[in-house]
């Protein structure tokens, strides 16, 4: 995720609200006034005690998800004024049209855990655009809008652009909140796409808010669930140090997964005081638990 070093800003986009709603269906994230100060708080107070463990020269900004979201949406209308958007995260944009798409610890895109496949993600879609057009009573098919929070390498995009294009579905643009120079330059090489992107290239790297905060990760290969049948995924803490794009001061790691574990700790413990279940996000996992994991699925054949 990250831009060349003259580049200043650690931008955490924060999201927690946005998860917690639209991926896990927590409603309180919505409708409590209280819960959502205290998760706002927290991500504050994250952010500044971020500041010192970064890079020299870096500094953290919040960038909020809601704001973020409404800004990719007054920019996709832009390329259509009545745009079919196509979101690949559901932790945004909830009232749009979904490609659930990650990538998971094996380097493979897949479809986000719970969801179909991104094939049958894509029929429906094209089955959406089909019924649209005979309630139109048109001949020519409506196009689609791609958006995505943030592109880094563009990799999501090389798996579902085809998947979308094999089933003729017309993509009229692509619109991020942030993008690298990278993923541009990956993406409108391959597919001839110009990428319009929301927030200024001011920044040196970004990273999303609910990693740093143990809500999500690496999706773990669907084979292991087999073995373990909930959510469980590799926390950003796990590969920090791994990370070209971490911009954390190597003799600050420790103290940077110190800070992630305890304000998971402290978000747990504020959703246990709104009577909040937090079992519906799963449980992270250590990179030995999935080479045990691992063992045991070859063990079983």
């Amino acid at each position: 995720m990250g831009e060349p070093s003259t580049k200043t800003d650690f931008i955490v986009v924060a999201d927690l609200l946005g998860t917690l709603r639209n991926k896990f269906g927590i409603k309180e994230a919505e409708t409590s006034k209280e819960f959502r100060t205290k998760v706002k708080e927290l991500e504050e107070e994250f952010c500044m005690r971020l500041q010192p463990l970064v890079d020299p020269g870096l500094v953290v900004k919040r960038l909020d998800a809601e704001e973020l979201s409404s800004k990719i949406i007054a920019e996709a209308k832009k390329v259509n004024e009545n745009p079919v958007i196509v979101c690949l995260d559901r932790a945004f944009l909830p009232e749009t049209l979904h490609m659930d798409a990650t990538r998971n610890s094996g380097g493979r895109v897949v479809a986000r855990y719970g969801y179909p496949t991104l094939e049958e993600q894509a029929d429906a879609i094209k089955t959406y655009l089909n019924r649209l057009k005979l309630a139109r009573g048109k001949e020519e098919e409506r196009g689609i809008v791609l958006v995505d929070i943030g592109i880094s390498e563009g990799v999501t995009l090389f798996r579902v652009i085809p998947l979308l294009q094999e089933r003729g579905v017309k993509i009229e643009g692509i619109v991020s909140g942030i993008t690298s120079e990278k993923g541009q330059s990956n993406v409108e090489s391959k597919f001839g796409y110009r990428i319009s992107t929301v927030q200024p290239k001011t920044w040196a790297t970004w990273h999303d808010m609910r990693d740093m905060f143990l809500i999500d990760g690496e999706q773990i290969p669907k084979e292991a669930h087999t073995i373990a049948p909930k959510r469980r995924f590799i926390p950003y803490t796990e590969r920090v140090d791994s990370d070209p794009y971490a911009k954390i001061q190597i003799s600050k790691i420790k103290k940077f997964r110190e800070l992630c574990y305890e304000m998971s700790s402290r978000l747990l413990r504020v959703s246990i005081e709104h009577g909040i279940n937090m079992a519906v996000i799963g449980e992270p996992m250590s990179k030995e638990s999935l080479v045990g994991i691992g063992r045991a699925l070859k063990n079983s054949k």
